[in-house]
Parts: structure tokens; C-alpha cells; sequence
């Protein structure tokens, strides 16, 4: 799924058609804003794709964005994030649970802060709020967990837990 807009991009959740799921990579490129709720690269049993969201101009405002393997995957996804302004985030998951690696996360404001989780008010759409967490973990007899690179202009607030661990293998950087 790619979706390239010149202005804003808003993606929301209802009680109708649930979150943004796509078997495969999914990327959103918008000259201003992109709001999301729920942004799940993984669906059915197939591996999960890459998440890539681009503001040029803009913030990037989402709950969950999730590239997590659930079945026999080689990796989970990897999930960037990049925006001129501000990042807002709930969670971030790029994990696998039966082998395979953690997938890379990287979320970059080249203007603004990061903030791990959003105030609930920015988030409208969203019923309830669980933890708030960036994970990269390997939870299977074999893998590791991905690298995690948060970089921002201003503050970088993350009010739970950033993790990147493996069961078996190597934590990564």
C-alpha cells in the first residue's frame, strides 16, 4: 500500500472497518500531517511488511504501528518514521514470536520532539490507551532483536519502555 498525498494524510479507525491492515509493505508520504490510529503491517500468515511514514512539512500523529511476525517469519518488518515537526506515538512493535529477527525501528523529528505516548487528547479516535512501548524483540529459539534509533531537533520523551532484547540470541543496538 502506498499512499502519497500533497497535503495531509488521516487514517482512522471506526467501529466498521477497524485499523489499517495490509499483508506487505505499507508506506505513507504526505507534504503535511499524517494522523493514523492503528497501522498493522502483518495480516493472516504471512510475514509482515515494512511501515514507512514521511511528512516533509509536517507532524506524524499515530497509536500503534505494528510490523510484528506472529507465525514462522525469517524478521518482523522495520518501521520508519521521519517528520520536519513532531513525532507522537503510542506504541511502535516490530517483534517476531516463534524465531527470526526483531525488526529495525527508527523514528527521526528533524525540527521537533518525539513523544512515546501522545496525550491521549490528539487521540480522539482511539478507544483506551495500554502501555505505551517501542519493541523490538526476538522471542523465538533463535534471532535477534532489531536495532532502535530515536533523533530529534528537541525533546525525545519516551514514558514507558524501550526494548530490544532476544530470548535467545543478541539484543540489538
Amino acid at each position: 500500500l502506498i499512499v502519497d498525498s500533497r497535503g495531509s494524510i488521516a487514517l482512522r479507525n471506526n467501529a466498521n472497518n477497524g485499523p489499517v491492515r495490509v499483508a506487505g509493505n505499507i508506506t505513507l508520504i504526505a507534504n503535511s500531517n499524517i494522523t493514523a490510529a492503528t497501522i498493522n503491517s502483518f495480516f493472516g500468515s504471512t510475514a509482515p511488511g515494512d511501515i514507512s511514514l514521511t511528512s516533509s512539512n509536517g507532524s506524524i500523529d499515530t497509536f500503534l504501528i505494528n510490523a510484528n511476525c506472529n507465525s514462522v517469519c525469517t524478521r518482523a518488518g522495520n518501521i520508519t518514521v521521519n517528520a520536519l515537526g513532531n513525532v507522537s506515538i503510542a506504541a511502535l512493535s516490530a517483534t517476531t514470536s516463534t524465531g527470526g529477527n526483531g525488526g529495525n525501528i527508527s523514528v527521526i523529528s528533524s525540527n521537533g520532539s518525539i513523544v512515546v505516548p501522545p496525550p491521549l487528547a490528539t487521540q480522539p479516535y482511539v478507544s483506551g490507551s495500554g502501555a505505551s512501548y517501542i519493541s523490538s524483540y526476538a522471542a523465538g529459539a533463535s534471532g535477534n532483536g532489531g536495532a532502535i534509533a530515536l533523533n530529534a531537533a528537541g525533546a525525545i520523551s519516551v514514558l514507558d519502555t524501550i526494548d530490544s532484547h532476544a530470548k535467545a540470541g543478541l539484543g540489538g543496538d
